[in-house]
Order: structure tokens, then sequence, then C-alpha cells
């Protein structure tokens, strides 16, 4: 039975070019980089409390308990994803997009206008771009609304209105690992609210004022 409709974070990624890759890879070579590709996008799913809903082909959908948890897996992804070494002259990228709202899930499958938008919000994204909607930014925590800026607005079908279309900056690896750190550091009595240094060293010195 369908369980009541709530709100998720729904999100699509998709290996960009994978058309491209299959031709000058060959089959079983590119199987083999699309599915490394997208085990990098499951893990920072599952690091962020989501899942993986289905997979079909170069493409994953998942889902996320909070705007926040879908936006940082997102953009970890992203960062993975662009410290892959090339394989041979190709370099893999992924197209993101993801939105916050009322969604029904069934059988283990989701459906609903949400999954709707956020399949279109993928199809706007290009190689390297994390994707997202208006609505799904008011959701945001504040230090994360910081990194979205307006690009667009598309049509949805369906939908009477425009639907304004925002890009999520995505940081390197090394920078997000440091925020990470910064934003750990600043929850501890000692509070220097600067640490680079690693979560559980910070955690540590918290720990032991």
């Amino acid at each position: 039975m369908p369980t009541a409709s709530a709100d998720l974070a729904v999100l699509f990624a998709d290996v960009s070019g994978s058309t491209r890759l299959y031709e000058s890879l060959g089959d079983e070579r590119a199987l083999a980089a699309i599915d490394r590709c997208l085990a990098l996008v499951r893990g920072a799913c599952e690091s962020h409390t989501g899942r993986i809903v289905k997979t079909i082909g170069d493409e994953a959908m998942s889902v996320f308990p909070t705007a926040d948890d879908a936006a940082q897996a997102a953009t970890d992804m992203q960062s993975l994803i662009t410290s892959e070494p090339p394989i041979e002259t190709q370099r893999l990228t992924l197209r993101v997009g993801f939105h916050f709202g009322p969604a029904l899930e069934t059988g283990g499958d989701v459906f609903g206008d949400s999954v709707n938008i956020a399949a279109r919000l993928v199809g706007v994204a290009h190689g390297t771009q994390v994707i997202t909607s208006a609505a799904t930014v008011s959701a945001l925590s504040p230090w994360l609304r910081t990194r979205a800026r307006e690009v667009t607005a598309v049509t949805v079908k369906g939908k009477l209105r425009d639907l304004t279309v925002f890009e999520l900056v995505v940081r390197s690896a090394v920078e997000s690992c440091q925020t990470s750190s910064r934003r750990a550091c600043s929850r501890w009595p000692h509070n220097c609210g600067s640490c680079t240094e690693s979560i559980n060293t910070c955690w540590a010195k918290g720990k032991r004022s």
C-alpha cells in the first residue's frame, strides 16, 4: 500500500556523455566506467542519509529526508566524480538535479510532482552542475543557501508558471572537507570557528575542553 505523502528531496544524477563514451571506449570499458560513477553517487547518497531508489542505464534516482541532505550529497558526488582520473582522453562528468517537496513512496519507488520536477531539473543541468528549484533553495540552511545562484527559468509540463532554476556552486573535495571540519568545530566548547583539521581531531579537542 502507498504510504502517505511526505516532503522528500528527490535527486536525479546522470552520467553526461555516456553515448560518446561507449563509442570511444567500447561497451565493456564504458559500462565499467559508468558503474564506477554510479557507485560514487550511491556512496555520496548513503553518507547523507539518502537511498538510491533505482538506476536506469547511466542515471540514478535517490531520495533524502531534507533539502540539506540532498544538497550536500549532490555537491559531494560532483567533487568525487571531478577527482576521478580521465579514462584515456575521456573525463566523466555528472549532471545533477534535485527538488524538495511532497512525494509518495510505495513499493520502494517514489512518485509525484516532486519527481517530475527533479527529472526536469536534471535535464537542464550541464556536466559538473547541480541544479535545483527556488522552492528547494528556500528550504536550505542559510550556509547552503549562500552557495545558490539563480540561472534561468524553465517550463515544466503541467505547470501554469515557469520554474525558477538555481545552480548550487560545487566546491572541491578539499574545500568541502575543510568546511565540514569548521562546522563541526564551531559546535564544540573551544569554538575556534576556523579549524581545518580532521573532524575527529576537532571532536577530541572539544571533548578535552
